[in-house]
């Protein structure tokens, strides 16, 4: 009798045990997340601008572009974007089982490399930050 309940409470010991390890839950700091995004959410906000404003978003459109500038802007972090060479990009191989690493372009690799690189060190040795836009002076959406 013993050896048939011994698996059964092994058993039931390894599924009740994870519900006695569990964190409690802190029902202010709950009661202060509530309370903030009841508030202060900017979800409508951000949601009508990318919706309303910017519209459908193409791949490669304008409006993605203008979309996601605004994105970072709003959030006030300066960003650097650099566009993608069209040698072997929108061909038979994009993003599919054909798009491996040996269909790269090396000298075009080094070259990208260097040129990020390059940007990048002179961005890191300027005397002052990399200037940001404030919400009024945010460029105008492209239509």
């Amino acid at each position: 009798m013993s050896r048939r309940f011994l698996p059964s409470a092994i058993a039931l010991v390894s599924l009740l045990a994870p519900l006695a390890a569990q964190e409690r839950i802190n029902t202010d700091i709950n009661a202060k997340i509530h309370q903030e995004e009841n508030s202060h959410s900017q979800i409508m906000r951000t949601l009508h601008v990318l919706t309303d404003v910017y519209g459908p978003r193409v791949t490669g459109s304008p409006s993605l572009k203008a979309a996601g500038e605004w994105a970072i802007n709003n959030a006030g972090l300066a960003s650097i974007g650099f566009s993608q060479d069209p040698i072997e990009y929108n061909s038979h191989t994009h993003h599919t089982n054909l798009d491996h690493y040996e269909r790269i372009i090396e000298s075009d690799v080094k070259a990208s490399a260097i040129a990020i690189a390059a940007t990048l060190y002179q961005l890191a040795m300027r005397d002052q930050m990399v200037p940001r836009f404030g919400a009024s002076e945010m460029p105008a959406p492209v239509k």
